[in-house]
């Protein structure tokens, strides 16, 4: 009976790791969505997000009651989407909706798992981009002949094996090479790596991880990375009890502060400028331009927007564009908006759009609010990745029962 006993308790703990595992790896391809990947295709990693899931929860547990007011506010955005005037296109709703989906299935792993789960597997996953960060900034600078060129739709990538991966868009007075990882850009990468830095600086408080997330932070040169960075920085000092800080750590909080914040002001000053008045300032006119088009979207449009179909987007451009602009017209008419958050109210509306914004400040995955709402607000207003499983998991935690999703202290992280 005990060796019986033995061997039942070995097979629970195996199936707990494996389904630890494939979590993870659904974890991660649902972060890979966020920002298009250089080797699969979306439909292609949505199918690998769903197999994950299946093989993490057996098919158990995927139907609950607590996801009611989830499926609610779908069924909610499938009803304004079909009377809405003008034409519906089905890949465009079949492809939100595959991403609504496989977000809901996603957060009922972790509403089994508990909140902490979330933070134990990003912590798995999260280091590796940060390297990933670095060596790329440091291969790329020092070693460019090392990389070869491809490309992708519209797009040169240079990259060794898909790993380290970075591309060019316009001039950057900086001069360095900045890592995309394994997203279109930079500005999508930072979200991930300065995630990486709150979970390090503000959650497990470990120092190596503090380090790495710090150093591939600034690697990525992102002007919205490096004002997150500051800001986590900052609010990790301020949210830190005087009585929990010994003189001697106190000492050495005030003086990472002095060292790291005038260095991150400085280089976060520099790409401001150069974006306004230097060579970059392309990147601040195409932004404003995305800005005001979209509030002048928003105003025709306020109550239920225009739905997720880019091709309506594009033929209200020569009616709602905003002309105070210096985009060439043939590039000011067949832009994409890079506005996540004026995205998210043109395309369902007010209402709506505040409902699903309020959910991700509303979030019950990770702890310090306020400074986590931040970090993906301040990133949605220059990378329209809102309807991405990742954001979309965030979300979706603040319309589940306040007592459903749990802790779980035993996954520990060093």
């Amino acid at each position: 009976m005990p060796a019986e006993t033995n061997a039942n308790v070995k097979t629970f703990y195996v199936d707990r790791h494996v389904s630890i595992l494939f979590r993870r790896w659904a974890l991660l391809v649902a972060i890979l969505l966020s920002g298009g990947m250089l080797l699969f295709p979306r439909p292609l990693l949505l199918m690998l997000l769903l197999v994950f899931i299946l093989l993490a929860s057996k098919g158990n547990g995927l139907l609950r009651r607590s996801t009611a007011l989830i499926w609610g506010l779908l069924a909610m955005i499938l009803a304004i989407t079909l009377i809405r005037p003008g034409p519906v296109d089905p890949s465009s709703l079949v492809i939100r909706y595959a991403n609504f989906t496989a977000a809901l299935l996603l957060l009922c792993l972790y509403i089994k798992s508990g909140s902490d789960a979330v933070q134990s597997d990003l912590m798995s996953i999260l280091p590796w981009f940060g390297w990933q960060a670095i060596f790329t900034f440091l291969l790329a600078n020092i070693a460019p002949f090392l990389f070869i060129t491809i490309n992708i739709e519209d797009f040169q990538f240079s990259t060794i094996f898909l790993l380290f991966n970075y591309h060019e868009l316009m001039a950057d007075s900086t001069g360095f090479k900045r890592p995309n990882g394994f997203f279109y850009e930079p500005g999508v990468f930072q979200i991930y790596l300065n995630i990486y830095l709150y979970l390090s600086l503000m959650v497990y408080k470990i120092r190596r991880h503090i380090a790495i997330s710090t150093a591939a932070v600034f690697c990525t040169l992102s002007t919205t990375g490096l004002i997150i960075a500051s800001l986590i920085w900052v609010a990790s000092f301020l949210t830190t009890s005087p009585l929990q800080r010994t003189r001697k750590k106190n000492i050495m909080s005030i003086l990472l502060l002095t060292a790291i914040i005038p260095i991150l002001f400085l280089i976060t000053y520099s790409n401001v400028e150069d974006k306004f008045t230097g060579e970059m300032q392309g990147s601040a006119i195409a932004r404003q331009y995305d800005l005001f088009t979209g509030l002048n979207i928003i105003r025709e449009y306020p109550l239920l927007g225009i739905g997720f179909d880019h091709k309506r987007y594009l033929e209200l451009l020569p009616y709602a564009a905003f002309t105070d602009t210096l985009l060439s017209e043939e590039s000011a008419l067949s832009r994409s908006s890079s506005n996540g958050i004026i995205y998210l109210f043109y395309s369902l509306g007010i209402p709506l759009g505040l409902i699903i914004l309020f959910s991700i400040y509303k979030q019950k995955l990770f702890p310090h609010r306020k400074i986590f709402f931040a970090i993906i607000f301040l990133s949605l207003l220059s990378e329209a990745i809102i309807y991405t499983p990742f954001i979309l998991l965030v979300a979706y935690s603040a319309l589940v029962g306040s007592k459903k999703i749990n802790k779980n202290q035993s996954e520990r992280i060093s």
